[in-house]
């Protein structure tokens, strides 16, 4: 039985994606943060330019995160169980 494939797409022998994956997520949780302090204070530039571009960004990083990490996703193996 083979394993599972690893990422193709490397930095100094690192694999790429779990270098990337952290910055939307982070942008994500911001763009959530933003949009509670909108809320609170009531301030439109929390919800019409933090929040939405913070959440734009999170969404082309993910973008990025994924083109590494697909190709080893479609190989993979369903493992026993």
């Amino acid at each position: 039985m083979s394993e599972n494939p690893s990422s193709v797409a490397r930095i100094g022998g690192h694999p790429i994606h779990p270098m990337i994956i952290p910055f939307p997520i982070g942008l994500w949780v911001f763009s959530l943060v933003a949009d509670v302090i909108y809320l609170w204070r009531g301030n439109p530039v929390w919800k019409e330019y933090i929040a939405f571009y913070t959440l734009l960004a999170g969404l082309i990083g993910a973008a990025a995160a994924a083109v590494p990490g697909g190709k080893p996703f479609s190989q993979a193996r369903p493992g026993p169980g």
